[in-house]
C-alpha cells in the first residue's frame, strides 16, 4: 500500500515534469528535453531497483529481507518525488 501511494505521487510529479519537457522541446523544435527526461527516469528506476535489491541482501538480523526491500523502495520513491518537485 505505501509503495502504491509513493508511486502514485511520483507519477503525478512525472506528469508535470514531462509536460514541461514537452513544452521546452516544442519551443526549441527538438525532442532533447523529453529524451533526457525519459533517460534519467529509466536510469533512476534501474538504480532504485538495484540499490533496494542490495539492501535486501544485507538486511539486518531480525528484519525480514522482503520488508527491508519494500521499505527501501518506498523511501527512494518518496525521495525521488521530492527531488523532482
Amino acid at each position: 500500500m505505501l509503495l502504491r501511494v509513493a508511486e502514485s505521487d511520483l507519477m503525478q510529479v512525472y506528469a508535470l515534469q514531462f509536460q514541461d519537457a514537452r513544452e521546452r522541446d516544442h519551443n526549441a523544435g527538438n525532442e532533447d528535453a523529453v529524451a533526457s527526461f525519459r533517460k534519467a527516469n529509466d536510469e533512476w528506476r534501474q538504480y532504485r531497483d538495484a540499490e533496494c535489491a542490495r539492501r535486501r541482501d544485507h538486511a539486518p538480523r531480525g528484519v525480514a529481507p522482503d520488508d527491508y526491500h519494500l521499505a527501501c523502495m518506498v523511501e527512494l520513491t518518496r525521495r525521488r518525488a521530492l527531488d523532482m518537485r
